[in-house]
């Protein structure tokens, strides 16, 4: 959870979920062709060429396990 306060628009609380790892079977993935049009498997290196710098943020922040609550993308107190 990490709580993104903006004096903008408000505060907002935003999440992410860690679905653990897929291993070899990635048929499980099934993508609304509605909503997506493809997927890419990005190594954390090179998330900022992908995903604006807030989200990359957030994705590291779990990826290294601090990820249970967050502010702005960050562990409290940073």
């Amino acid at each position: 959870m990490d709580w993104a306060p903006s004096d903008n628009e408000g505060d907002k609380l935003l999440f992410l979920f860690d679905c653990g790892e897929l291993g070899e079977d990635e048929s499980r993935i099934q993508l609304d062709n509605q909503e997506l049009d493809r997927r890419e498997w990005v190594a954390l290196p090179s998330l900022d060429d992908y995903v604006i710098d807030r989200i990359a943020r957030r994705i590291r922040a779990v990826a290294a396990g601090n990820g249970q609550y967050l502010e702005h993308g960050l562990p409290p107190g940073l």
